[in-house]
C-alpha cells in the first residue's frame, strides 16, 4: 500500500500501520493530519529512508498516543501537539528526542531497547534529563508484561 487517500473513515480513533514502508517513506501521506478523531497511532516498520519521524504536518493535533516499534534507521523522534503518551521500542539508532523538548501534555514516556536514548537519559546525565523531568511517568528499558 502506498497511499491512504480516500480509504480511512473520518471518525477513525486508532490506526496501526505495520510493514508498509512505502506508505510512511513516501512523505506524501498528509491524509492522517485530516483525521481529527485520531487519538492513537502505531507504526511498526523498518523504513529504508526515514531518519526522522514524524515529519511536520503528518499527524493530527488531536493525537494522544504514539507507539513507534522496530525502526533500526530512525535517528530523531519529533513530537508536537497534545500528546499524552509516547512509546518507543526497538529503535537502536534513535539518537534524540526533539531538541525543543517533549510536549508539556505528555504524561507517559516509555523507551525500551533504544540504547542511545537510554544512555542520554539515564539519571546521571543531567544535560538531557531536564528535557523530560516534567513527565510524571518515565519508563526506560522496562520489561513488557505478556498477557
Amino acid at each position: 500500500m502506498e497511499s491512504l487517500g480516500g480509504v480511512l473513515p473520518s471518525n477513525l480513533s486508532k490506526l496501526v500501520i505495520d510493514n508498509c514502508p512505502k506508505l510512511i517513506g513516501s512523505r506524501q501521506e498528509r491524509v492522517l493530519f485530516q483525521l481529527n478523531s485520531l487519538k492513537s497511532f502505531t507504526v511498526v516498520d523498518d523504513f529504508d529512508d526515514v531518519e526522522c519521524f514524524p515529519e511536520k504536518g503528518l499527524l493530527p493535533p488531536t493525537l494522544h498516543t504514539v507507539w513507534r516499534y522496530n525502526c533500526s534507521k530512525l535517528r530523531i523522534m519529533n513530537c508536537k501537539g497534545l500528546l499524552q503518551s509516547l512509546h518507543i521500542l526497538l529503535c537502536p539508532c534513535l539518537e534524540r528526542l526533539p531538541e525543543e523538548g517533549l510536549p508539556n501534555s505528555l504524561s507517559t514516556l516509555a523507551i525500551n531497547r533504544c540504547p542511545l536514548l537510554k544512555e542520554q537519559y539515564r539519571k546521571e546525565e543531567v544535560e538531557r534529563r531536564h528535557t523530560i523531568c516534567h513527565i510524571p511517568s518515565i519508563k526506560i528499558d522496562y520489561i513488557e508484561q505478556q498477557e
